[in-house]
């Protein structure tokens, strides 16, 4: 049983898409679009919507059909599902991130781990507090490296005060 949109009055529904229609019923249950009502699967396969002799032909929206069995859809930096689009395990150089509730890159592995935010394994578009961003964003270096100890930020590739 899945959490419930609590404007949603259609019976055994977890999202409705309007007033007449539900977008998303609950695990055991399928959309019948004739009578707009969520009703019980004949199927036990988690993800199947229709089954034929115990094996599933077609899933739900959110699953994907693979060797007769209904495999969660993943983000592309996702390895493996738990449930659609509900990451359990990154891919390797990706991390979860909980604000967004997706894998991003893990920036801290490289530029000598002093990165905050890349757009890519080669380069890094914030390095942390106390760091700055030297040869274009290729390595973060620390800031005691700046002429001035009071500077915040040395630049790129630069020991003058920006």
């Amino acid at each position: 049983m899945g959490c419930r949109d609590e404007s949603c009055s259609i019976p055994n529904c977890i999202t409705c898409a309007g007033n007449a229609s539900c977008s998303i019923c609950d695990v055991g249950f399928r959309y019948n679009t004739a009578n707009r009502t969520c009703d019980p699967m004949s199927c036990t396969i988690v993800g199947c919507a229709v089954c034929s002799n115990a094996t599933c032909t077609s899933c739900m929206s959110g699953y994907t059909l693979r060797n007769q069995t209904c495999m969660p859809v993943c983000d592309r930096n996702c390895d493996t599902c738990t449930s659609p689009n509900n990451c359990g395990v990154c891919k390797v150089n990706y991390i979860f991130d909980d604000t967004i509730k997706a894998c991003k890159l893990d920036c801290s592995s490289g530029f000598g781990g002093f990165c905050a935010e890349c757009s890519s394994l080669l380069f890094c578009t914030k390095c942390k507090d106390g760091y700055a961003p030297i040869f274009f964003g290729a390595v973060c270096r620390s800031n005691m490296m700046c002429n001035d100890t009071n500077c915040k930020d040395c630049g790129n590739n630069s020991a003058v005060c920006q």
